[in-house]
């Protein structure tokens, strides 16, 4: 699982091999509401809403624009003017066509009909400011498959039969076993027969619902010509041609 976090407006690179990601876009926090003159609790700002979406399609190579909404501005009291000013709205976060709305004002005091939230604390002690809100950010995620694997016997005589073990969980497999033989090429683990020596390269190439992935081990099995047969003496013309 790949997970990205973005907190400043900036452009977002597709990575190889991803087409699809999951997306949430928080938006900021409102600013929080002070505690007033007279002793009660400032409201804080209401949380940015959360935005998510799964499987958007993306392409490789592709930059997609990000902007992150800022956190609210907190309320503050002014002694010298006798006023209360209300904590300002969080900004809204956007990407890939969708947004995350930013959190409302912070109250001025706990009569206010603004909604108790979380990203902007109130002011506790009287007469104290409020807290700024938290800034928003966008999450991208993806869980490319795992194209990782095994054989064994790697070094023999031919005929060779190499057990091959492909990683579990993907959508296909494609080997190459690097003899233009394509018998069980497209499931999870298959044996493969080498009837020809020399050294093989093997492919496997997988896919999930978030892309694809390969690995290529070079020169990975060896596969001998099969072992001659010594004699005392002039050997037979059958033995010669093993």
């Amino acid at each position: 699982m790949t997970t990205t976090v973005i907190t400043s407006n900036q452009s977002w690179v597709c990575p190889t091999g991803v087409t699809k990601i999951d997306v949430a876009l928080y938006g900021g926090g409102g600013g929080g509401g002070v505690t007033t003159v007279f002793g009660a609790n400032g409201r804080a700002g209401v949380n940015g809403s959360t935005t998510t979406k799964t499987l958007i399609s993306v392409t490789p190579g592709t930059s997609y624009p990000i902007v992150v909404g800022a956190g609210g501005t907190k309320s503050w009291w002014n002694a010298g003017l006798s006023i209360v000013i209300v904590g300002t709205a969080g900004g809204d976060s956007t990407g890939f066509g969708w947004t995350g709305a930013g959190g409302a004002n912070g109250g001025e005091n706990a009569g206010d009909p603004v909604p108790v939230g979380n990203a902007g604390a109130g002011g506790v002690p009287r007469y104290a400011d409020g807290a700024d809100g938290t800034g928003g950010s966008v999450t991208i995620t993806y869980n490319l498959p795992s194209a990782t694997f095994t054989g064994t016997p790697l070094v023999g005589p031919k005929p060779l039969s190499v057990d091959f073990t492909g990683p579990a969980d993907c959508t296909t497999y494609a080997w190459d076993f690097g003899d233009d033989d394509d018998t069980d090429d497209d499931i999870q683990s298959p044996t493969h027969s080498y009837t020809t020596p020399g050294k093989k390269t093997v492919i496997l190439a997988t896919t999930n619902d978030y892309g694809s992935n390969a690995t290529t081990r070079t020169e990975y099995v060896n596969v001998l010509f099969k072992t001659r047969k010594h004699c005392a003496g002039v050997c037979s013309d059958e033995l010669r041609k093993v």
